[in-house]
């Protein structure tokens, strides 16, 4: 038995408990509930495509790339939990940047950098929000779960063996947010450069391109970001690093 893109329900569980040899198959984890998920049994196989959804990307077909879409139900379970912790904080009433730039600053805050892979095969999906550690692969699949889950448009980037990272498409503004480089810069001078969006298309590494891709990305001026941030830790539970 497969169950595909559903809400898994109590009835559900029931089904699966009958033929525990069955499959989960899930776009992403909008709307789970976590105390469910938490229910499905062990030998269930349990996947999440969320960022490496091949039909998106098709060289996720890969195995090392699907391989990071499974998840046992006591981790994928906890993983919500950690985006619904951070969803509570978010105001109903805050625009589609300030939520984008609140997450952002949540990440950075709350996940650490695993610079001796500590997390080898653990730190590249979901997982990182559990463990507390990530790569940059790591960071940018949470960063479009939780932007997914806000309804904000994004893409996940991710070029081979070399970087992952995210662009967002908000007010017909494209630009990139790297989770991974705010949390460097934050290990190195131990102090938060909010640098989000804040790249000149110029000035890109060229890990920030595509081979194929002739696009043109955005500057979010600083102000604009500090403006942003001001406007955020004037609101109850809303306290962001400046």
């Amino acid at each position: 038995m497969v169950i595909k893109n559903k809400i898994i329900t109590k009835q559900d569980l029931i089904r699966l408990n009958a033929e525990p040899d069955s499959c989960v198959v899930l776009n992403n984890t909008l709307g789970q509930n976590p105390d469910i998920i938490e229910q499905i049994p062990s030998k269930v196989k349990l996947q999440v495509f969320g960022a490496y959804n091949p039909k998106i990307t098709s060289r996720f077909i890969e195995p090392k790339y699907q391989e990071r879409t499974f998840y046992s139900a006591p981790v994928l379970a906890s993983a919500i939990r950690q985006m619904e912790e951070i969803e509570k904080e978010i105001k109903p009433n805050w625009t589609q940047f300030e939520k984008a730039l609140f997450v952002f600053d949540k990440l950075v805050e709350n996940v650490e950098y695993d610079y001796d892979q500590k997390y080898k095969n653990h730190n590249r999906n979901l997982e990182s929000l559990v463990n507390g550690f990530s790569r940059c692969a790591g960071f940018a699949v949470c960063y479009k779960e939780m932007m997914d889950r806000l309804g904000i448009e994004n893409e996940f980037k991710n070029i081979a063996n070399l970087h992952s990272f995210n662009v967002l498409n908000i007010d017909n503004k494209k630009f990139i947010v790297d989770v991974t480089w705010a949390r460097n810069d934050y290990d190195d001078k131990k102090e938060y450069l909010h640098n989000f969006g804040c790249f000149k298309d110029e000035d890109l590494f060229i890990t920030h391109k595509l081979p194929t891709e002739n696009v043109h990305y955005d500057e979010l001026k600083l102000d604009v970001v500090t403006k942003s941030l001001n406007n955020l830790s004037k609101q109850k539970n809303a306290t962001l690093k400046k």
